[in-house]
């Protein structure tokens, strides 16, 4: 055991005559990072992830070549997903709220909800959506009024080629809005991910799997989603057309967010969760302090 890392000799002595045999290089051994319950992740730079940990009621800011972690909210209640808003802003849902943080940390109320508000997503143009546990939502602007564009039908009704407002969802826990005009919605409780045409408002299933959650349109425009029934990150065509999948089977993956640089930061929750980097070889490591 070395106490310390660094470059030690190794010898010996007998006597007052010491023999050098040579020489070695210890490096610290990285430790895995954990986080409480961790629910959402967004990648503001390669030097620079946004992590919610629900378990601790906090947001952190993570290295992740180095490991080190700030805290940006230190606490705050019930907080599930974060979603970049430019300018060095961000969303988060805490709650029955969604709240806009400045750079500085200050945090604006943007939107209020009769019920807990879970994955945002944020459109080009500064349109934010979010879900609650049977609704989808649209803000115009990322202000004014949340406006209800999806998920009020009754149970069991899919709605498919339908209005979307006439459509059943349950338990939305992903979120992304495409190029082309729509907006895909992880239905978990019902077993598939939905496509919501903003142009027309119509609704249809856009692919089946056992518990969809987290998503991301990753910058070549296919798709990463999770999939908790396998513990697999699924890769998707944007018409839905499955590609494959990420190498690692994860334990309980949650969310998932990309790198402009083509990798994927993976989100493994538990009471002692764990982020992972995918790199673009399709190699993972869990992100550790160093």
């Amino acid at each position: 055991m070395f106490p310390s890392a660094g470059r030690w000799s190794l010898g010996a002595r007998v006597g007052r005559t010491r023999v050098t045999f040579g020489s070695v290089g210890v490096r610290r051994r990285p430790v895995p990072l954990t986080f409480v319950w961790p629910t959402s992740v967004a990648v503001e730079s390669p030097r620079s992830l946004l992590v919610v940990e629900n378990g601790a009621g906090r947001v952190v800011r993570v290295d992740p070549l180095t490991g080190n972690t700030t805290a940006v909210i230190p606490s705050i209640s019930r907080p599930y997903s974060v979603a970049l808003a430019g300018s060095g802003s961000f969303y988060l849902s805490a709650g029955k709220s969604l709240l806009r943080v400045d750079s500085a940390g200050h945090q604006t109320l943007v939107a209020e909800a009769d019920a807990d508000i879970g994955p945002i997503a944020v459109a080009p143009n500064g349109d934010v959506y979010f879900t609650t546990e049977t609704r989808v939502f649209k803000l115009a602007g990322g202000a004014g009024p949340p406006v209800s564009i999806a998920g009020t039908g009754v149970a069991g009704y899919s709605g498919d080629g339908g209005p979307a407002t006439s459509a059943q969802i349950s338990g939305p826990h992903g979120l992304a809005v495409t190029s082309d005009g729509a907006v895909l919605v992880s239905d978990a409780n019902n077993g598939r991910v939905r496509r919501i045409d903003l142009r027309t408002g119509l609704i249809e299933t856009w692919a089946q799997f056992g518990s969809p959650r987290g998503m991301v349109i990753a910058p070549d425009g296919t798709v990463y989603l999770v999939d908790g029934s396998t513990g697999q990150v699924v890769h998707l065509m944007i018409d839905g057309r499955r590609l494959g999948s990420v190498r690692r089977v994860f334990r309980d993956p949650y969310d998932v967010k990309a790198g402009g640089d083509g990798s994927l930061y993976v989100v493994d929750t538990s009471v002692s969760g764990w982020l992972y980097r995918v790199a673009p070889d399709g190699s993972s490591a869990v992100i550790s302090r160093h």
